[in-house]
């Protein structure tokens, strides 16, 4: 057993590095090119499936890589839904833009009246890197939001809006910062158009007075994508989303 102990190291390196890899899942690419470590069952929203059957679940949770994160931090191991308190969840993988809004739509088409699904962007939509881009990159987000909204009113469906999250300090840059908080403001204008609609703030529970992710909150420090830590501020807030819902 003695002779073993300078495994250790490696071991914990490949399973700390198994475990960065999940959390890139949808969001960001894999330096080396291979593919990510994905769930075997986990719906993609892909011309090929938008006529299939609808997903299963009492909420749909549309996203990418800090969906995927929060559907392992509460357990699930890739198949079908997890409980989440009660709530029998469910994850649908979107595509970036310019198709994000209109795959949701897709989804959302689908849901039986009443049901609840949540829609949030990824980091990299928020694309702004200096003031001349914050105008173009809200309005682009907000429509994609728009569009999920819209088809969730048609299709009588609740719908809750994931606002932006900030991102790890050496990743944030004011024009990152002011197009995030542009976001969540068109946000809370847009739900107010619809009586189906809330936001879900979760940017005001992660983020630090310079606009970025409060230290102690992301896998690393140059990592954005949530710790459990995380996971565990957004789950009291979720919870009390969707109980307020019912």
């Amino acid at each position: 057993m003695h002779k073993r102990m300078g495994l250790i190291p490696v071991v914990a390196a490949v399973m700390i590095s198994v475990s960065l890899v999940l959390g890139l899942v949808g969001c960001i690419e894999v330096d080396n090119g291979e593919k990510p470590i994905e769930a075997e069952n986990a719906t993609r929203v892909t011309e090929d499936n938008e006529g299939s059957e609808p997903i299963a679940g009492d909420v749909l949770m549309m996203g990418r890589s800090v969906i995927y994160g929060w559907f392992v931090h509460w357990g699930w191991d890739g198949n079908g839904t997890v409980d989440f308190h009660g709530f029998d969840m469910a994850y649908a993988e979107l595509p970036s833009p310019p198709d994000i809004g209109a795959a949701a739509a897709a989804l959302i088409a689908k849901r039986p009246q009443g049901s609840v699904v949540f829609f949030k962007l990824c980091f990299v939509d928020f694309w702004a890197s200096s003031q001349g881009d914050v105008d173009a990159n809200v309005k682009e987000c907000l429509g994609y939001a728009r569009e999920a909204v819209e088809e969730a009113r048609q299709v009588n469906v609740k719908i809750v809006l994931g606002n932006a999250l900030p991102k790890v300090r050496s990743e944030t840059t004011p024009a990152l910062v002011k197009a995030h908080q542009r976001y969540n403001e068109g946000l809370v204008e847009l739900a107010a158009e619809y009586e189906n609609a809330v936001v879900f703030d979760q940017y005001s529970l992660l983020v630090s007075a310079d606009g970025s992710l409060t230290k102690g909150l992301a896998v690393t420090a140059d990592d954005s994508h949530l710790s459990d830590l995380a996971y565990q501020l957004l789950d009291e807030a979720l919870l009390e989303t969707l109980n307020s819902l019912k």
